[in-house]
């Protein structure tokens, strides 16, 4: 007898919060529903903004047609809406070693640091050795997940995941690439900053976030002032040298690396294509995963496939879980 489950995930991008809907048969995965917002969660808000801002009000109207139907929530949070820093690490620390880490690490770079008011997961990272030194701890504000869980509220579904989009573009990948074993780079681009996992296979070798363009100073222009053209020979020369620091990392090569993300264009992918010196693709998280959707709403979700990585990694069994510090969150909704 085939085994039904229906979920919906929630990417909150920089520029909007993307909603899709999925039916899960026996592992056959079918895009059933797509919506998105006009505008993006404010999260330098307090709680109470949030939930009653006018993003929150479009959050709840995209969610109507899935409320009641879908049992379960994927959440994708981007790395602006959280705190990222790599911290020392062994396997042989316990938590509590861990949880004084964190708090040291934390007190150099945020003298106001509070760990009761973050959850906290971390993320072994295995470079270029077969043991882990450094890890990337994830903290995720509670003014995060007590929006996370008023959403879970509206949609009348429990939270299976709620991730970085680090961790879902992992998760993503393996589904659609089976076949790609090398060392990939997994590569998120918005309208700042470029984000960057090194992957080989269900292996996180490295994390990295690196702004696209410097500051402006009274000698360097705003990047709202570049032509076009300029601003793309800056954002694939600013890729270029993360990518160059990322493998110098990890001591090896990339064989490919995957692009996605608002930032994304077609103009930017072909000049990274011809200036990068590994082969520059788009992520297609579409590419394993059938249609239930019209032929126009396929045709526009095709267009934007690799804006919705995030969406499609969060309803998937997480391929590198992390290891959690730190949670208020009830067990029936768990944050992972």
């Amino acid at each position: 007898m085939p085994v039904h489950s229906t979920i919906a995930s929630l990417h909150f991008d920089i520029h909007r919060t993307y909603c899709t809907a999925f039916e899960i048969c026996d592992g056959d995965i079918v895009l059933q529903y797509i919506n998105a917002t006009s505008q993006p969660l404010n999260w330098t808000h307090s709680t109470e903004e949030i939930i009653t801002s006018s993003a929150m009000q479009e959050i709840e109207t995209i969610l109507r047609p899935v409320k009641g139907t879908v049992r379960t929530l994927g959440i994708a949070l981007p790395m602006h809406c959280l705190l990222a820093h790599h911290i020392p690490y062994s396997a042989t620390l316990t938590t509590d070693e861990l949880r004084r880490i964190i708090r040291l690490e934390a007190s150099s770079h945020l003298p106001t640091f509070d760990p009761s008011d973050f959850l906290v997961s971390i993320y072994p990272l295995y470079g270029f050795s077969s043991t882990p030194f450094t890890a990337l701890a994830v903290l995720i504000p509670h003014t995060v997940t007590n929006v996370v869980e008023h959403i879970a509220s509206l949609s009348q579904a429990n939270i299976q995941h709620c991730i970085s989009t680090h961790a879902a573009a992992h998760n993503a990948f393996l589904h659609n690439y089976p076949e790609e074993r090398g060392h990939i780079a997994l590569c998120s681009i918005d309208s700042s900053c470029i984000d960057i996992s090194i992957i080989r296979g269900t292996t996180l070798l490295h994390t990295s976030t690196a702004q696209l363009f410097p500051l402006s100073t009274a000698s360097t222009p705003s990047c709202d002032n570049l032509l076009e053209e300029q601003r793309i020979a800056v954002i694939a020369k600013s890729c270029s040298n993360a990518l160059q620091q990322a493998t110098d990392e990890i001591q090896a090569s990339l064989d490919s690396a995957y692009f996605f993300g608002a930032g994304l264009t077609k103009a930017l992918l072909d000049t990274l294509s011809t200036t990068l010196p590994t082969a520059a693709k788009r992520y297609n998280p579409l590419r394993q995963l059938r249609s239930g959707l019209s032929a126009s709403v396929q045709r526009s979700a095709s267009r934007i496939a690799h804006m919705l990585v995030p969406n499609v990694g969060a309803i998937l069994p997480e391929v590198f879980p992390g290891i959690i510090l730190s949670s208020r969150v009830p067990q029936q909704r768990q944050v992972a």
